[in-house]
């Protein structure tokens, strides 16, 4: 009974702490107010063999409300039919410019390069970068610049709405960004005191003096994890970060099968976790009692239907234990459906995504480089501070 309190209270605390980083995160209203001062943005998009994204994304960048800004696509050696697509663009887009560089030096990560190169002919005083498989709304540069006028910051990054569309992504993605939040808080990550950093480079909006002060990303060419690398500098060298909810203003899908999803987050997940085997095991637990959510409540609403354990009456403590195990775990699942925009009926997946994610980190945990789009990336250490605390 002792074993059984000490995971049931684990359990619980680690439910309840996914609900808290759910609602700690700040959303950034939309609003196509245009303010009246209006820095010129310069919106950076790095595209590696984007052919099925490239016309989405341009199209939602060519269309926003705000009109001080420029759109610099930049061609990273792709070996699709993206470059042709950037080339019709240029024929009637008077606010693109593209961008193509050629191979990337030794030492670089593909992207940083990228947007590297493109920082250098921007011609902003703040810089959005952007992935190639968002589509933002017509309002997102207009809030981005009312939001840092608003309450000043010099870097902001937003969390989009992931599009979950097969079967796989609905039963993976929710599990790994459940276990990333909770890691990663934003609640510390918007702290100045805490040394906890957090971005999400799908869209990182940031102050130009202040990405050329801490030297862009030049200085963290190399690091697989862009986003937190970039946004630990901001915050070892005193400026101000902010990380927050923008799912009415982008949204993105990032894998849309099982083999993407696995070798994309085997790409990120040991590096993530510093690669310490003590995260590992920590992410681990976490998967399981994500995977064990959707089983606690049937099994809990079972056994209080029954009024019995098998045979054995429930007594007053197992009355309060399974009715608090049921009433948690159903507002989870119901939390995570809502902010995942799951059917209720689609939440059950996570209990087998739990299980693959596990696999997932294990395979990042043992491998030495992993290929992507191309590319092979080297499981480094990260050299930039992104302590927790």
């Amino acid at each position: 009974m002792i074993w059984v309190g000490i995971v049931g209270g684990v359990a619980v605390w680690t439910w309840w702490s996914f609900l808290r980083e759910l609602d700690s995160f700040e959303e950034v209203v939309p609003t196509g107010a245009v303010p009246a001062l209006r820095p010129f943005v310069s919106v950076v998009v790095p595209m590696r063999n984007e052919e099925t994204n490239a016309s989405r994304c341009l199209h939602s960048l060519l269309g926003q409300s705000y009109p001080d800004l420029e759109v610099i696509a930049v061609d990273d050696g792709s070996t699709d039919q993206t470059s042709h697509i950037l080339d019709r663009f240029l024929e009637k887009a008077e606010l693109l410019r593209v961008l193509r560089v050629g191979r990337k030096p030794e030492g670089w990560n593909g992207k940083s390069y990228a947007l590297n190169r493109a920082s250098r002919i921007a011609r902003g005083s703040w810089l959005l970068f952007l992935d190639a498989d968002t589509k933002a709304e017509p309002e997102l540069v207009c809030s981005l610049v009312n939001r840092v006028a608003k309450s000043p910051c010099d870097m902001i990054s937003l969390c989009p709405r992931q599009v979950l569309d097969s079967f796989w992504e609905r039963a993976i993605q929710p599990v790994v960004f459940l276990i990333i939040m909770r890691s990663f808080s934003a609640r510390k990550a918007n702290d100045p005191t805490s040394k906890t950093a957090a971005a999400n480079g799908q869209c990182i909006f940031i102050n130009r003096q202040v990405y050329e002060q801490i030297g862009g990303h030049k200085a963290i060419k190399g690091s697989i994890l862009d986003d937190f690398s970039l946004a630990g500098l901001v915050k070892e060298r005193g400026f101000r970060l902010c990380f927050a909810d923008g799912r009415k203003l982008i949204r993105t899908r990032m894998y849309k099968n099982l083999k993407d999803i696995c070798l994309g987050w085997r790409k990120n997940l040991f590096v993530g976790a510093d690669r310490n085997w003590g995260n590992v095991f920590f992410f681990t637990l976490q998967a399981l009692l994500l995977a064990a959510l959707v089983p606690t409540a049937l099994v809990s609403a079972s056994f209080l239907a029954g009024h019995s354990i098998g045979q054995v009456p429930l007594s007053t403590f197992n009355y309060a234990a399974l009715t608090a195990a049921l009433l948690i775990s159903g507002v989870v699942i119901a939390r995570i459906g809502s902010y995942f925009k799951l059917a209720i009926y689609n939440v059950p997946a996570i209990s087998i995504g739990g299980l693959v994610a596990i696999g997932i980190m294990f395979f990042s945990a043992i491998s030495r480089s992993v290929g992507w789009k191309g590319r092979v990336y080297s499981q480094e250490p990260i050299n930039v501070a992104r302590t927790r605390s």
